[in-house]
């Protein structure tokens, strides 16, 4: 999908990006963010999706200088170049700010107990020692936990 301007966005979507923006980084401008975070690849009903999820469910750049060198450096853009996959695991890690790290912990616990869950309601087992044994070796794993 091609670049579209913060300019060319409807009004009712540049107004959500200004609020979110202000929220999220008030100390930058409403351009720099949309730009950091690349919502121009975006097409309109994606943006507005975006723009309407929590937070915390949300990975925000805005560091306006290395989106703008980046953009500087590359004139042929591809869309899986742009995008970083970050792990729980990495963030529970490296997070910059300890309410951060809470927060992948608490995501990382939510999502291994809704894995349990579907299992749980696919198979009707209440007890899987195989799968939990699994499931205690990836976390051990993932958090560096280390224990005989």
């Amino acid at each position: 999908m091609a670049w579209i301007p913060f300019e060319k966005r409807p009004t009712e979507l540049k107004t959500a990006i200004q609020l979110k923006a202000s929220a999220i980084a008030a100390d930058s401008s409403t351009e720099s963010f949309y730009d950091a975070n690349e919502l121009g690849l975006l097409d309109d009903s994606a943006l507005l999706a975006w723009l309407e999820q929590d937070p915390v469910d949300q990975e925000f750049t805005t560091d306006q200088s290395n989106a703008a060198q980046q953009n500087s450096t590359n004139s042929q853009l591809y869309e899986e170049d742009l995008y970083v996959v970050k792990t729980l695991g990495w963030l529970m890690q490296n997070a910059n700010t300890l309410e951060d790290k809470v927060i992948a912990r608490n995501r990382y616990r939510s999502l291994l107990f809704d894995l349990w869950r579907k299992y749980q309601a696919q198979t009707g087992e209440t007890w899987y020692p195989p799968l939990r044994k699994d499931l205690w070796d990836n976390y051990q794993f993932t958090t560096g936990i280390i224990s005989d």
